[in-house]
């Protein structure tokens, strides 16, 4: 959590707020698929609701997670952190970041 000085939404006032966009849609497009992008904070915030308070890992950038939206003002989990969509890298590839990455320290 930031400081109180910080001035930032606290996790609550982030789930309420997404949850409320979440099911504007459902109401919107009932039986649809819709597709919304996240900060990984703002899915944090929202899989710390579904688990409870255990620590939760930010999602992985590109990574996705999937929830299913009612009935009702209700959601369900179906898939978290998932980046098989994503292209493996080679370790050819590894070493050349990590070269670059030594090479700006």
């Amino acid at each position: 959590p930031l400081p109180p000085e910080a001035c930032a939404e606290s996790a609550e006032d982030v789930v309420e707020r997404v949850e409320s966009a979440l099911f504007d849609l459902a109401a919107a497009y009932p039986g649809k698929k819709v597709a919304i992008v996240l900060h990984g904070a703002m899915i944090r915030c929202l899989l710390k609701r579904a688990v409870g308070q255990s620590r939760i890992e930010t999602p992985k950038n590109v990574s996705l997670t999937t929830m299913f939206v009612g009935p009702g003002r209700q959601w369900t989990l179906a898939q978290v952190h998932d980046s098989s969509h994503m292209p493996k890298s080679t370790e050819e590839e590894i070493q050349n970041l990590n070269s670059q990455l030594s090479a700006r320290l």
